[in-house]
């Protein structure tokens, strides 16, 4: 076993069992983990595996509830993020579309809800996921949201759909089921091929045990949100990229404690 000590440049820092220092080069490596993680090193042609340390409670099966750390999550998503806010403003002045579109005209802000919006998303999507996984991305990335335009615009319109419906029988339905379907759009960007409703069903199987963990972990960025209205939307530049890559880090941690 080995422990992540942090970065130099390049290279992931391993501190072994043994007490001894390890470097890894990222690019060699399956996933970049997070500073303190527990891993497993295994070397196969040249690549290495890095294998987290499995808790002791199973994980094999999904949806099992296992807490997620949010302060965690959310430095790593800082750290993503640093370095990189001006090369990401065009993505917070995205985040504020929808806003403009609304209040130039309610049917033009419906319109671009269901036509426009879902595939600058899944572009933006596409972007952060590659910040995270720390490849080489730029803003060309966001036609890969137009690419599957059609199945894109369903999933859209079906989670809009299902929200709506289940937000009729009261507010609280609505909100749960939001959450339910939070992570279909991080799925059907690494799964283009996947039609909305399996997207959808991905999602819900997913956030199985996991709902109220998402609930808290998007309130604690409550206090963001407040301080962005408070500042005419300025601190937006930052708050923006900043949730949207925590959702990433989210989505990533608990795809690998589901595998």
């Amino acid at each position: 076993m080995a422990c992540i000590t942090g970065f130099e440049g390049e290279d992931i820092v391993f501190r072994m069992d043994d007490g001894s220092s390890k470097s890894i080069p990222k690019t060699l490596c399956d996933f970049v983990p997070q500073v303190g993680m527990e891993v497993e090193i295994r070397e196969e042609g040249g690549r290495f595996t890095l294998v987290p340390r499995s808790p002791q409670r199973k994980m094999e099966e999904p949806g099992h509830a296992v807490p997620l750390q949010r302060g965690g999550l959310k430095r790593t998503a800082k750290e993503r993020i640093h370095g990189n806010i001006l090369k990401l403003l065009p993505l917070s002045l995205c985040s504020i579309l929808p806003m403009l579109c609304s209040a130039w005209s309610p049917f033009l802000g419906w319109l671009a809800a269901l036509f426009l919006i879902p595939c600058i998303e899944l572009g933006c999507v596409h972007i952060y996921l590659a910040l995270f996984d720390q490849k080489r991305w730029s803003l060309d990335l966001l036609s890969e949201g137009f690419k599957p335009y059609w199945r894109c615009v369903g999933l859209a319109f079906l989670r809009i759909l299902y929200i709506c419906l289940w937000g009729c029988l009261f507010i609280i339905p609505g909100i749960v089921k939001s959450i339910s379907y939070s992570q279909a759009l991080y799925i059907f960007a690494e799964h283009p091929d996947m039609e909305p409703g399996e997207a959808i069903s991905a999602s819900r199987k997913m956030m199985q045990g996991h709902k109220w963990e998402f609930f808290l972990f998007a309130l604690s960025f409550l206090g963001w949100f407040l301080l962005s209205l408070l500042t005419c939307g300025i601190l937006l530049v930052y708050v923006a990229p900043y949730w949207q890559e925590a959702q990433v880090a989210f989505y990533r941690s608990l795809g690998r404690r589901q595998k």
